[in-house]
């Protein structure tokens, strides 16, 4: 639901504009988080303490040199997916280096956002809570009572996005926990058909 979400903006300037088809600026959705992504690698590997030139060519590699690039034409949840966990981990480095609590919310928004885009990237939610909690401690040693905020302000958007894709998933099949995948994935068709068609 997450990359039909995103756009939703382009969809809505298409409506009030008869020069460009819907279709087409929906499809514009990626081309500009690819390049938000390109800018989130910049300011990251600036915030590692990397040079300008460094971070810059970083940055045009990753959306020229990789699978960015192709994936920035097509309406594939992909690329929302990885902004969103880029997202996520440079507001962990930078609740690091400023310590303040609203880095801790643009983090769970990103993995929200990585969640929404594709459910499986709750898998990166325990390293990245993980991550967190290291954070914490170093800062604040064994005061439980300052980590409540941060903690609290990581997983509300993170949670946010469960209750977004159960309401979902509960309008589409009736239960908020069907996503329309197959417990397990099945190869149905015979082995040397599949060779065969190789």
């Amino acid at each position: 639901i997450g990359t039909t979400l995103a756009a939703l903006p382009y969809y809505w300037l298409a409506l009030r504009s008869r020069l460009i088809p819907n279709v087409q600026t929906a499809m514009l959705t990626n081309g500009a988080i690819t390049a938000l992504t390109g800018v989130l690698v910049y300011l990251l590997l600036r915030r590692l303490r990397y040079s300008y030139g460094i971070a810059l060519l970083s940055a045009l590699a990753f959306g020229l040199g990789t699978m960015a690039w192709p994936y920035a034409r097509y309406l594939f949840s992909e690329s929302l997916a990885g902004l969103g966990l880029l997202l996520s981990f440079y507001f962990l480095v930078r609740l690091r280096d400023e310590q303040d609590l609203p880095s801790a919310l643009w983090a769970g928004a990103g993995l929200g956002i990585a969640m929404l885009a594709r459910l499986n990237n709750a898998l990166a939610a325990p390293f990245l809570g993980l991550l967190l909690l290291v954070y914490l401690y170093r800062q604040h040693g064994r005061d439980w009572r300052k980590w409540i905020g941060p903690v609290v302000l990581f997983g509300l958007p993170v949670v946010a996005s469960l209750a977004i894709t159960g309401w979902y998933n509960w309008l589409r099949f009736g239960s908020p926990l069907t996503t329309g995948y197959l417990a397990q994935e099945e190869f149905a068709t015979p082995f040397f058909e599949g060779l065969y068609g190789l």
